[in-house]
């Protein structure tokens, strides 16, 4: 169908863009027998049948397995750069769009707050550095004596100290000296970098204050 209607000439597009997302095993099944993860890969092959230019996607990876989203990512990455399409994606899957995007745009409330390419994205994403140690309110108070202000954050199952002093970031020994003279040894120091979520979120906030 979808041959005829984007006037396909090619009599193995088919066959092509079956192989292509690994649909070869659903050849002979219906669309309504399909599981939501092959219902989005056939979506995809429906859209990449005529081999365009331009491909707007919709949340490409959802339904997918892990496997079938790093096919599909790869899919895309391979159209972009071997094939010459430009891909527009809109998601809501922060670090799977990090990992293909070369420019973004964060949309809030319908309007479109901030593009930036994936070199000056590196540039902004701010570094941070992270403490656990016991007793971290009284590791806090002695950060803070000494001018770094730290806050406790989450950090999966448990807590930990978050820095964005840029000599504390540049200058993990300085921190890591302070403590143990002070007593107070830390268990873990690490430096971290924003992803595209905690920029996606900071970005809304400078914007407008928050999310709503």
């Amino acid at each position: 169908m979808f041959v005829s209607l984007r006037a396909v000439k090619d009599k193995d597009s088919v066959n092509w863009v079956i192989k292509k997302l690994k649909l070869e095993k659903y050849e002979s099944k219906k669309v309504k027998h399909l599981s939501l993860g092959n219902a989005q890969r056939l979506g995809i092959a429906k859209a990449i049948i005529h081999k365009p230019k331009i491909l707007l996607l919709d949340e490409p990876t959802n339904g997918l397995d892990p496997a079938g989203i790093v096919e599909v990512l790869n899919l895309l990455m391979d159209l972009a750069k071997n094939s010459g399409v430009t891909i527009l994606v809109s998601s809501h899957k922060l670090n799977e769009i990090s990992r293909i995007a070369t420019n973004i745009a964060i949309i809030h409330d319908g309007e479109l707050i901030k593009k930036i390419d994936r070199k000056q994205l590196e540039h902004e994403l701010k570094k941070y550095l992270l403490i656990d140690g016991k007793d971290k309110n009284t590791i806090k108070s002695v950060l803070y004596k000494f001018g770094y202000k730290a806050n406790i954050v989450s950090n999966g199952n448990s807590s930990v100290l978050q820095i964005h002093n840029e000599d504390a970031v540049k200058n993990p020994e300085k921190i890591v000296t302070l403590l143990v003279n002070n007593g107070y040894r830390p268990k873990m120091l690490k430096i971290k970098k924003e992803d595209l979520e905690e920029y996606f979120l900071r970005s809304i906030e400078e914007f407008g204050g928050g999310l709503k």
